[in-house]
């Protein structure tokens, strides 16, 4: 953690204890805890272990957590909707009566539980038992065989005596986290390979009730006044909720159905996901960094300990917490044998730090910083591959590698994991989010800090945006100067992340063709894409074989993220 007082440090962790291991606000009932207890390490936690699903069932399981609305967060999915659906496709009248549409026969038998499943028919009766006698496990047996002496020694031995990370990194766990801030999001998935994340849209936040971690609270064990952090958390939902609307139809998407309109008139279907994603996109700025979310993390038993690492090096109250609570439940499944080495050196601790805010004052794009690899080093890397032995120019590489054609997801050669590919800029929080999931390359960032002013919307809007974006801005700035004893890393809980943070971004020119290609699709979030455009125009300027390897969609802007028209309409 940061360097605070003793006495202060105890009680704020204390308070991150007490609410990340408070008990959820919800329940599930005697059948549906049966079922749960199987897979999950825990019914009543924030945060905990999934495990015993096959490989395909796990992942298309953990992509519902980015578009997840149910109340009773992922374990409610999978009762409420992803069990049933399962077990339903093996009743017969499923395929006989419906086709084999098993939505088709829950709409129909009015089935949106697992007891009402359960209570439904005979037959669904008969194919819940099925299941539960097929897959029960016993957690107690469990854990009392992740604890064996010889699995303990073992990985004793060969993780630490032998250095085998090898052995460590063939495990893989996955870690659900429901009601954790978005800046503890953040740290958590910035991590090094080996982990992949899914974490909430921000478009599923409940604006009737918005919720956000209680750092207003710290604040006040820190000798602040909480009224200034929890003023200004609630004025940026209140913004936020005017601009968009009940539903979506406030002043930005308004402004946006109205000049869109007619270019669209064919496909009204497209403008109105183009319209939703567009203003989820923009006036999620509002959001604070204290808002609540939820992610679900694949990590391999190599790649854990550094990302128990990264969240105490971040050093939140928090982060703190959710470690304890991970270590908790880790060992329930023998996870936690895995968690070696995770507390930071001394020397870790000397090399963490934010980049200064300083050194981005005068920043406004995306810059290409120094660093350069010369094309003939390159060239001759490819003159020793048997079949490039004559090439004199990288257009003949791109003939020999892509004369009979490219495979849309065909990466560059490892030669051009040499070739590196550095940048410098200014974006929002929000928009880093998005950055920084680029799990292969080196980033860091300054801390949230209102310094380096607010993002700014480049596409035609309503004058109420910049207008709610000014009010924000001013009046967070103002609230921030009052918490005088509050350290600036705890205050970032209380602003918007449309504020601005400076960032530096480092990856190979293999990485940087992969990503640009990903990261320049219209769908992408218009300031991200922005960021990617920067860099794809920076390496065409200074290689001029650049445009040939690179599959980036250099189009300027689009009109929308969200929702691919018939024709490309490009932004004013």
């Amino acid at each position: 953690m940061f360097q605070l007082p003793e006495d202060r440090k105890q009680d704020l962790l204390a308070h991150a204890d007490e609410y990340i291991g408070a008990k959820v606000n919800y329940s599930f009932t005697p059948k549906e805890m049966y079922v749960l207890e199987q897979f999950f390490t825990n019914c009543d936690q924030k945060i905990f272990f999934v495990h015993g699903l096959p490989a395909n069932v796990l992942a298309t399981f953990a992509a519902m957590y980015s578009r997840m609305a149910n109340p009773r967060g992922i374990r409610g999915v999978f009762v409420d909707t992803y069990l049933i659906s399962l077990i339903a496709g093996t009743l017969p009248e499923v395929e006989t009566e419906y086709g084999g549409k098993i939505a088709d026969f829950l709409k129909a038998s009015d089935i949106t539980s697992l007891d009402g499943f359960y209570a439904h028919s005979e037959a669904t009766r008969a194919c819940y038992e099925n299941f539960t006698r097929s897959i029960v496990m016993d957690p107690d047996y469990i854990q009392s065989i992740t604890n064996t002496k010889r699995t303990k020694g073992f990985l004793s031995t060969w993780l630490d005596a032998y250095g085998h990370n090898s052995i460590a990194r063939v495990a893989s766990v996955t870690i659900c986290f429901e009601g954790i801030s978005i800046l503890a999001a953040k740290s958590l998935e910035w991590s090094r390979p080996g982990a992949g994340f899914i974490e909430r849209s921000t478009r599923y936040v409940n604006m009737t009730d918005p919720q956000w971690y209680p750092i207003e609270n710290e604040i006040r064990i820190l000798g602040d006044s909480l009224f200034f952090a929890e003023r200004t958390i609630k004025r940026a939902f209140e913004l936020y909720a005017e601009l968009l609307g009940a539903d979506v139809d406030g002043a930005f998407p308004r402004y946006l159905f109205d000049k869109y309109g007619n270019d669209y008139s064919s496909n009204e279907a497209a403008l109105k996901l183009g319209v939703m994603g567009e203003s989820f996109d923009v006036l999620g700025n509002f959001l604070p960094a204290a808002t609540l979310t939820s992610v679900c993390a694949t990590v391999s038993g190599e790649a854990l300990p550094s990302v128990l690492r990264h969240l105490l090096l971040d050093g939140t109250p928090e982060n703190n917490a959710i470690v304890q609570m991970i270590l908790k439940e880790a060992a329930k499944i023998g996870a936690n044998q895995f968690c070696r080495h995770y507390e930071p050196t001394i020397s870790e601790h000397a090399g963490w730090s934010y980049l200064s805010t300083a050194a981005f004052k005068n920043c406004r794009l995306p810059i290409y910083l120094e660093g350069d690899y010369p094309t003939r080093n390159l060239l001759d890397m490819f003159c020793m591959k048997e079949g490039f032995a004559n090439v004199a120019s990288m257009e003949e590489v791109h003939t020999l590698l892509y004369g009979a054609g490219r495979a849309d997801h065909d990466k560059l050669p490892n030669e051009f994991e040499a070739v590196g590919v550095r940048l410098k800029g200014m974006m929002s929080f929000r928009g880093w989010r998005d950055l920084h999931r680029q799990g292969f390359s080196t980033h860091r960032r300054t801390l949230l800090t209102p310094e380096l002013g607010f993002y700014v919307y480049d596409k035609p809007h309503p004058v109420e945006l910049d207008i709610g974006f000014a009010v924000i801005e001013e009046f967070a700035r103002e609230e921030w100067q009052r918490l005088l004893n509050t350290p600036v890393f705890m205050r970032q809980y209380m602003l918007p992340i449309g504020f601005n943070v400076g960032f530096t971004f480092g990856c190979n020119a293999r990485q940087a063709e992969f990503c640009n290609w990903q990261r320049t699709d219209y769908s992408v979030n218009h300031e991200v894409r922005q960021v990617f455009l920067a860099m794809e125009n920076a390496l065409r300027g200074r290689y001029k074989w650049w445009a040939q390897f690179s599959r980036a969609d250099m189009t300027p802007k689009y009109v929308f993220a969200r929702g691919k028209p018939k024709r490309e309409l490009i932004a004013e």
